[in-house]
């Protein structure tokens, strides 16, 4: 019993050192990241924003509201940074904006595609509504 006693603490002292005699882990070098160059003076990504759906969702305890899923395209060869996609909901009948609503991205890659749900409120359901969108670039 006495062997079995001492075998197992020469087992768990064996098992502690075996840690202390490695070497220390090497450093990693740091992690570089490479920078793309903003646009030349003028010139602006080609960024083409659809509304591929406008649907209406009702629900008996919140309002009633429109999910317009957008779909946004870089189509030119210039990254795009700081690209906001406005998304406006308008009322056909009275010509009257009824929501407006925004999506940020910060950087839009050469030939990247960003597909998006944006809800709308403040509609009538009795009424029709159109979306428009809009895109600006270079916003902080």
């Amino acid at each position: 019993m006495r062997s079995i006693a001492i075998l197992l603490l020469l087992v768990l002292t064996a098992a502690c050192a075996a840690g202390c005699s490695a070497p220390p882990p090497e450093e990693s070098p740091a992690p570089t990241t490479a920078a793309t160059p903003g646009p030349a003076g003028g010139e602006e990504p080609d960024i083409v924003v659809t509304v591929a759906s406008l649907t209406p969702r009702y629900s008996p305890d919140r309002p009633f509201v429109f999910t317009a899923r957008i779909e946004a395209e870089n189509q030119g060869a210039i990254e795009g940074r700081g690209v906001v996609i406005t998304v406006t909901l308008i009322d056909e009948e009275a010509n009257r904006i009824t929501d407006t609503k925004n999506q940020y991205i910060e950087r839009f890659m050469p030939g990247d595609t960003k597909i998006f749900d944006i809800t709308l409120s403040n509609a009538d359901p009795a009424r029709t509504y159109r979306v428009e969108t809009g895109v600006i670039f270079n916003q902080p």
